[in-house]
């Protein structure tokens, strides 16, 4: 029973990794179905995701001060190992990666990296037949890595459920603890409707989007795509920046994205995404010491990922 559900756990990670804030892939940045099959309780699955984009030069200001264009490459990687110890639990264990290179002018007080190493420690629970439930927790080191330790590990928990209402519709509920973030504590909620033939809604963050089946191993797809993420600076970030206040601080970054792409199951289990469209925000939040940097316009952007569960 459990094994024919695991579809929707993967859409429940979509949601669960906005309210995270903590990471690109820790608790979804897209998925893929995974195919249904009766599982012994100690077969083992996989998941895997990566991804690299690339934006364009976006203007800058710190409150009405320019301080110059911003270009960005991002990279992450995520791997998680689940195995099954009974019919209705399945334990989690893997490893993330994320790195936002940034392309900046002399005046801008920011790091030229962000990044984050990080465990992932969880599970997944079958309630009912109609509710699913998976805690995680993603202990690592979330930073510009300039002079790791102990104020740069952070370990983001978060809690999500799922009710199957039917196979075309589901709803995702859950919430994130990070005492890092401006916000410690995000509740949210998501759904995933397969309205008509080939055509599914999936309004799960942080990838909200309409999708299209134009062939068995062909999906089109529009829609937005969120990034963020909290991360801890140098102890002498803000001297550098002619910014003292800023020195050892919490800064949770926000980025979102407006495009469309295509998404080609290569074979069973594996899935290349290529989309592209148009960075609407970018904002950096020291929230710490009360200064914020965001975007004063956008810039176009292009990405390419690879996803599989097998």
């Amino acid at each position: 029973m459990y094994s024919t559900r695991h579809f929707h756990f993967l859409a429940l990670s979509r949601f669960l990794w906005l309210v995270s804030l903590s990471g690109f892939y820790g608790l979804g940045s897209g998925f893929v179905q995974a195919e249904e099959k009766k599982e012994s309780p100690a077969e083992l699955s996989h998941e895997l995701d990566s991804e690299h984009s690339y934006v364009g030069g976006v203007k800058m200001k710190v409150g009405a001060i320019s301080i110059g264009h911003i270009n960005e490459q991002a990279s992450g990687l995520r791997y998680v190992l689940s195995r099954s110890v009974s019919d209705h639990v399945l334990l989690r264990l893997g490893a993330g990666w994320r790195r936002f290179s940034f392309g900046l002018p002399a005046a801008a007080p920011l790091p030229n990296t962000l990044q984050s190493a990080n465990a992932v420690v969880g599970g997944d629970l079958e309630l009912s037949d109609e509710w699913l439930m998976r805690m995680e927790i993603e202990p690592g080191i979330y930073s510009d890595f300039k002079d790791i330790s102990s104020d740069d590990v952070n370990a983001p928990l978060t809690l999500g459920f799922s009710y199957l209402v039917n196979e075309d519709l589901q709803w995702v509920f859950g919430a994130s603890v990070d005492a890092r973030r401006n916000i410690p504590f995000l509740p949210g909620a998501g759904v995933r409707w397969n309205f008509a033939d080939r055509w599914t809604l999936m309004l799960i963050p942080p990838r909200p989007r309409i999708e299209f089946e134009l062939a068995d191993t062909l999906k089109l797809y529009g829609g937005a795509d969120i990034l963020t993420g909290t991360y801890q600076v140098a102890r002498d970030f803000g001297n550098n920046h002619g910014r003292p206040n800023l020195n050892n601080t919490s800064l949770d970054y926000t980025e979102i994205r407006l495009g469309a792409g295509a998404s080609w199951k290569t074979k069973p289990g594996f899935v290349v995404e290529v989309d592209g469209g148009y960075m609407v925000y970018q904002e950096f939040d020291f929230h710490t010491a009360d200064t914020k940097i965001e975007s004063d316009g956008g810039a176009p952007y292009g990405q390419i990922a690879l996803r599989a569960a097998f």
